[in-house]
């Protein structure tokens, strides 16, 4: 409707409009400010993310078939544990899930083409690097109980067995593998020299090499119990310290187990460090690890749920 006013001369001297449109019919002004809507957070780094896990996986299965083949590499599963790739899964779905709307930052978008970089670089520990800063920033930035919070917490500790424990690995291989070497020669109640242990029917010497070494594993347990804790809602008790030393104290010992087996003498090792051997060997651990994170986590969550029903039933 168009309103005029008239004045002393008879022409129009306000016009005030008052126009209505259709539902389905957006006025220019708002179908700019609809298309230029910023990109949320979720959006920025679940992409960013995806794309450094993928390179990072993508380099280091490369190098692995260009190391060893590829029907090597695919019998042992391109040298990746199932527990990484399932804990891959749960923390992208998990951001993927959330359902925040808030808008990219600076201070994100710095930290995105810091991520971005990295990634783009084909080697995967620096892509795995990007993935670290990428999942930590999001792990800072955002509430703990929030589901892209807990999928990058998921991502960050999966950082771990495929970056940062190989690096803690480097400083330190040297005590590991001889404590190696010590724990399995006294269990065959024969001698070692540094990493190399006598058979005990002294047909040769048995060398403790970092790919035998118990070392890896106890990344893996640390990213179970963090998958289960975050994918359940779990909060981190000081009990949960016990239960995860005594996972990897499990786990150090059926790997030491494997060891002294392969040390008694040269058939027990091709037949132990064989492929079938350490195929059989690693999906053990694999279970072990699986069964008593779940019992762990299970235990403990049931006992809080106990006493969070008792303190409300005494108020």
């Amino acid at each position: 409707m168009v309103n005029y006013a008239c004045g002393t001369m008879g022409r129009p001297r306000n016009i005030a409009c008052d126009i209505s449109f259709p539902a389905s019919v957006r006025p220019i002004g708002d179908v700019r400010n609809h298309s230029s809507k910023q990109m949320t957070r979720r959006s920025f780094f679940l992409g960013l993310i995806s794309y450094g896990l993928l390179t990072g996986l993508i380099y280091r299965i490369v190098a692995l078939i260009d190391r060893i083949g590829w029907v090597d590499a695919a019998v042992y599963v391109f040298s990746i544990s199932v527990i990484v790739w399932v804990a891959i899964y749960i923390g992208v779905d998990l951001i993927a899930a959330d359902d925040d709307d808030e808008p990219v930052g600076k201070l994100d978008e710095a930290v995105g083409i810091i991520g971005l970089l990295l990634c783009s670089i084909p080697y995967a520990p620096v892509c795995w690097l990007g993935v670290t800063i990428l999942t930590g920033w999001l792990v800072i930035t955002t509430v703990p109980q929030a589901s892209m919070h807990r999928g990058a917490l998921i991502l960050l500790a999966t950082s771990f067995p495929m970056l940062w424990s190989r690096v803690i690995f480097r400083f330190l291989s040297e005590p590991i593998l001889l404590a190696d070497a010590w724990i399995v020669a006294k269990l065959l109640n024969t001698t070692n020299e540094g990493t190399h242990i006598y058979f005990v029917d002294k047909s040769g010497v048995l060398e403790v090499s970092p790919a035998c070494s118990s070392w890896a594993n106890v990344s893996l347990v640390l990213l179970t119990w963090v998958v289960l804790c975050q994918y359940h809602k779990r909060a981190w008790q000081l009990l949960d310290l016990g239960w995860c030393a005594l996972v990897i104290l499990t786990v150090v010992g059926i790997n030491t187990i494997r060891m002294a087996m392969m040390g008694i003498s040269e058939q027990h090792y091709v037949s132990i460090h064989g492929t079938v051997g350490s195929t059989i060997t690693s999906w053990m651990i694999v279970g072990v690890t699986v069964v008593l994170c779940l019992w762990g986590t299970r235990s403990n969550g049931i006992k809080n749920q106990k006493s969070v029903g008792a303190c409300r039933e005494m108020s």
